[in-house]
């Protein structure tokens, strides 16, 4: 009788442990590997905004306002009152939608470069367009601070010589933290309005007052910090246009200091 050559059964389960393990071995570095494609991504989009903030200067000779509460809160009818979103549109390739006389367009249409390709895909939640990004107001979302690179469209005006410490030594907009059970604005309060006109909020405006922090999966904590859902840390953009990522391990007072534009502390960035 001819012998025929095949797999026992031991055999094919060996294979497949084999298998297995080399599957779960490469998955983390795939994984790894996207998170690296994203975070390099939403470097490139803070570095846009950036952008279009010294574009806006050039413009106007000052940087646009961090918006203004009417009556009490939000959806102003009157757009001087809206946001620095709102008010770059036109030097990120949104001059069509910065000019449409429809809020409820303005409203519901996404700006991709807004939205953290970590966190979220760009589209409409809740009421509204979103960003996953927040303009520095200093040491303290208090309109009344006014030391950050962005302050209440009812304050003076902030150019280019207001930043004594230096424009590569301020942060001009980063990633905001924000709760994975708020995200969407769902509940309340960081992320539940349109973003071009939330007034003097925390939606769009954070301070160097706590710490950044990762995403968690809670309900507090994102109020007034910078953040993300990176692994390691968040982008930022500094007022001279350069790109910083800094770690949750980062030093309290000093990155206190980076979000203070005339505080005078000496500041180190590796």
């Amino acid at each position: 009788m001819q012998k025929r050559n095949a797999f026992t059964l031991v055999e094919l389960l060996v294979v497949i442990a084999i298998i297995g393990v080399l599957v779960a071995l490469l998955l983390p570095a795939v994984q790894a590997a996207r998170e690296a494609a994203r975070r390099i991504q939403c470097s490139n989009q803070v570095k846009q905004i950036g952008l279009g903030f010294q574009l806006y200067h050039d413009t106007h000779q000052q940087f646009p306002m961090g918006g203004r509460n009417y009556v009490n809160c939000c959806n102003s009818s009157v757009r001087d009152y809206w946001n620095w979103t709102y008010y770059i549109y036109p030097y990120l390739e949104q001059q069509n939608l910065y000019d449409n006389t429809s809020d409820a367009v303005v409203y519901g249409t996404p700006v991709p470069v807004f939205y953290c390709p970590s966190r979220r895909q760009p589209r409409v939640y809740g009421s509204g367009n979103r960003s996953d990004y927040a303009a520095n107001a200093g040491t303290s979302t208090s309109a009344s601070t006014a030391n950050g690179a962005v302050v209440e469209s009812t304050q003076y005006r902030v150019n280019m010589a207001s930043f004594t410490d230096g424009t590569a030594f301020t942060i001009l907009v980063g990633e905001k933290h924000l709760s994975r059970l708020q995200e969407g604005g769902t509940n309340c309060c960081s992320d539940n309005e349109p973003m071009v006109n939330v007034g003097w909020e925390i939606d769009l405006m954070r301070s160097g007052q706590f710490p950044p922090l990762s995403d968690l999966k809670t309900a507090a904590n994102e109020v007034q910090r910078f953040g993300s859902r990176h692994p390691g840390g968040l982008n930022a953009v500094m007022v001279d246009g350069s790109v910083q990522h800094f770690s949750w391990t980062i030093d309290d007072v000093l990155f206190r200091n980076l979000c203070n534009r005339e505080d005078g502390n000496p500041v180190h960035i590796d």
